[in-house]
């Protein structure tokens, strides 16, 4: 009789380690988002360390569907620069920049105001009219979604809904430069354009442009004029800062006058200068990382990490000189490390 109930207790605590067991290795998995191990995979009185990693991105506002090979929400920045427009990324260190070549000719075409769309990891841009061939696809005016090979989707010219008043985006031969772009951290995609030909009909003008995602084409909620009291040719790059949702530029300035960092209110169109920026040429990129960092691509120099309160450079990284070039990067990914233990 006692080795009956002898029995009866080793089954039952084998039956309890097992459970046990089980439970753990569902938790990994569960976590892991991976199946559970294979009995052959787990070494008997061994501790397992496994660690996660997740980028989070606000979930809500649109995006436009997906093609090719997404784009990793990290810490690279990219490039499109010369004529016709080069793909580069670019990682950085304290004290050197590398440049690896995307793709060396984006369909002989020059694409402008490019931005990361973190909600889908895309890159998006327009084609500018510096680009040689103005027959379809890829005609000027054109919003182009560029993937993780510099691959290229047409997605159409976009305007405003019928009946919104909203100023549509002018069609025409002329010169119409997109210059700048950045995400919020809703989807909407911002975007800074200039009629510099006389049969757009408005010469000179810098607008701001906001724009929905979510359709297709994308709709244009918005087309404003820059306003700002300081002589200026263009805001060639801008970016949003994803610790506070304010948005810099640094101005093209007019001739004598030097570059201004400064902040764009796209409710208004006001662009409030905030400080000189002693760059050798115009900063055609600008960029910020999760930190709340901001940099800009001095074409002439190099990266320029700024001071965002006063415009002073605060770190300087040689690089490629262009005298063109549009930037973008991501600065909303956010990573998070999770770490998980199996007792013995």
């Amino acid at each position: 009789m006692k080795n009956f109930f002898t029995k009866i207790y080793e089954k039952h605590t084998y039956l309890n380690k097992t459970l046990r067991a089980c439970s753990v290795f569902l938790m990994l998995a569960l976590m892991t988002n991976k199946d559970v191990p294979k009995e052959n995979d787990v070494t008997s009185n061994k501790k397992e360390e496994t660690k996660m990693e997740m980028s989070i991105s606000p979930s809500s506002g649109g995006t436009m569907f997906k093609t090719g090979n997404t784009i990793p929400c990290d810490s690279k920045k990219y490039i499109a620069y010369d004529a016709p427009s080069q793909f580069v990324s670019v990682e950085t260190s304290a004290t050197n920049a590398t440049f690896t070549v995307i793709d060396g000719n984006l369909e002989d075409k020059v694409v402008g105001a490019i931005g990361y769309n973190h909600l889908d990891n895309y890159i998006y841009g327009f084609i500018r009219n510096q680009s040689p061939v103005l027959t379809a696809p890829f005609v000027p005016n054109t919003l182009v979604q560029l993937d993780a090979n510099g691959n290229m989707i047409d997605m159409g010219i976009p305007q405003p809904a019928s009946g919104s008043g909203v100023q549509p985006i002018v069609i025409s031969d002329c010169e119409n430069q997109w210059t700048a772009s950045t995400f919020l951290s809703d989807g909407t995609f911002v975007v800074l354009h200039k009629y510099v030909g006389t049969s757009c009909g408005s010469l000179g003008e810098n607008r701001v442009m906001t724009i929905d995602m979510s359709t297709s084409p994308a709709t244009v909620l918005s087309n404003d004029i820059i306003n700002t009291s300081y002589p200026f040719t263009s805001i060639p790059d801008i970016a949003v800062d994803p610790t506070s949702g304010d948005i810099f530029g640094v101005i093209s300035a007019s001739t004598g006058s030097p570059f201004r960092l400064g902040n764009l209110d796209i409710a208004t169109g006001d662009f409030t200068e905030i400080g000189n920026v002693a760059m050798t040429s115009g900063g055609g990129s600008a960029f910020f990382d999760a930190a709340g960092k901001l940099y800009v691509y001095d074409n002439g120099y190099g990266l320029r990490e700024l001071d965002k309160t006063n415009g002073a450079i605060l770190n300087s990284t040689p690089g490629l000189t262009t005298s063109l070039s549009d930037g973008c990067s991501c600065p909303f990914g956010v990573k998070m490390e999770m770490r998980a233990s199996v007792p013995e």
